[in-house]
């Protein structure tokens, strides 16, 4: 006699649509390999909406998150209803990976899904998003391959918050801090030198800040508060040609 979980598992398994229809794996296969995704999505939900098997599970998942890709990146499309155009939903592609998350967080492949939207909001220039959802890929899976491109697209979303000299830099510093900790924890990350490089430039912009305010002070005639914005730019940025500028005016102030 089997143990009651069994039976009631077998009951489940029984009365769930997966076995009531018993082809629909088959024949989202055949719509996948058709290219028609939106129809083959459908079917693989319905599977997932029962109690497949392991095996079958994971397929599911698998093709699942190869056609929110297909969505993601403009490849698959919405077919036509009600005398509607068919059409492109990136959307779609979002909604299926969110829904892979919420319901199978331990999936293979999962990893992946997170950061394909991660990667979508990135491209859209949906910076604060794609950044939280960079955070999230770093959470939930920190030893995964993706993880090396999310973070590194963490710190970018940070460094593409549009600001110039006159506005707050704060994404800057926030930037400039993602960036020192990338190359602290990835040595050999596949984006290290594209890091260094970001440190650098944004080294440079944090400094010509300084001077930009000093010169400012300049202007108004204010030199307490000149001699502190060249200091901090000589300080906190000794490499940089702004920091060179900064001794420059600050030598020719004391030549006077």
């Amino acid at each position: 006699m089997k143990p009651p979980f069994f039976a009631a598992l077998l009951l489940l398994s029984a009365l769930s649509p997966a076995s009531a229809q018993p082809d629909s794996f088959a024949r989202a296969e055949a719509l996948y390999a058709k290219g028609e995704y939106f129809q083959a999505h459908q079917l693989y939900a319905q599977v997932l909406n029962g109690v497949p098997a392991a095996e079958r599970l994971q397929a599911c998942v698998d093709r699942e998150v190869a056609i929110a890709e297909a969505f993601l990146g403009g490849r698959a499309e919405r077919p036509a209803w009600a005398g509607l155009s068919s059409k492109k939903d990136p959307e779609l592609g979002v909604s299926i990976i969110e829904s892979l998350i919420s319901r199978f967080p331990q999936a293979s492949g999962i990893d992946r899904a997170e950061w394909l939207v991660a990667e979508r909001r990135f491209d859209e220039k949906r910076w604060k998003e794609a950044s939280d959802l960079c955070d999230r890929v770093l959470a939930d899976f920190a030893q995964s391959p993706y993880a090396d491109q999310a973070e590194f697209t963490r710190a970018m979303s940070w460094r593409r918050y549009p600001r110039g000299l006159e506005y707050d830099t704060t994404p800057w510093e926030k930037a400039l801090k993602l960036f020192n900790a990338y190359a602290a924890n990835r040595p050999q990350g596949a984006r290290l030198e594209e890091a260094k490089a970001e440190i650098a430039a944004i080294r440079e912009d944090l400094a010509a800040k300084d001077l930009y305010i000093a010169r400012f002070y300049i202007r108004t005639g204010k030199p307490k508060a000149v001699e502190i914005y060249l200091q901090a730019a000589l300080r906190d940025y000794p490499e940089t040609k702004a920091a060179a500028e900064a001794r420059r005016l600050l030598d020719k102030d004391s030549a006077k």
